[in-house]
């Protein structure tokens, strides 16, 4: 049995149920390898995160990058990753993308302008879904995850009480 419950302030809550298994979930600092073979093709990880759970202002980034693997030097392949809605991202729709010829990265951060632009609540936690799309045939790639690298900014006030003035001289 699944509930749903609207999260959603003076709204009508939207939302969207998709399953995804553990053969497919990218683990912080477990590199996983693949090959899609027909260029065009996709295949798609995912990972969940809970960085602002608890502390909504909470400063975090991730890290998916993606390196070419194996004889076919030629090879090469594009991340797209959506991070609302649960959606499998492609060339046409994604939330993040790297186009790189050869490696590819997407750092994702808490003060990005995706999270302020829309009403999405990322303390209640945040699906990431990954597409990785094949640009040559037999592209086999590493596939990496890092984080949440999470910052608690701490100021203090510092005073001098003794300067030393310098004049400079040229």
């Amino acid at each position: 049995m699944i509930g749903v419950i609207g999260t959603t302030k003076d709204k009508t809550s939207r939302f969207r149920l998709t399953a995804y298994t553990s053969d497919n979930k990218l683990i912080e600092k477990e590199p996983v390898q693949y090959t899609i073979e027909k260029a065009g093709s996709y295949k798609y990880f995912w990972f969940s995160s809970n960085a602002s759970v608890g502390n909504p202002q909470a400063y975090w980034e991730y890290v998916v990058a993606a390196g070419i693997r194996g004889a076919n030097s030629q090879a090469d392949v594009d991340l797209f990753i959506s991070a609302l809605d649960a959606r499998k991202p492609s060339s046409e729709d994604y939330d993040f993308k790297s186009d790189n010829k050869g490696a590819d990265e997407i750092t994702i951060k808490s003060t990005d302008p995706i999270w302020h632009n829309s009403d999405y609540y990322k303390e209640h936690g945040i699906v990431f879904v990954v597409g990785v799309k094949a640009l040559t045939d037999n592209a086999t790639f590493s596939l990496l995850l890092t984080g949440p690298k999470r910052y608690e900014v701490n100021y203090t006030a510092m005073a001098a009480s003794v300067w030393y003035p310098r004049e400079l001289t040229a």
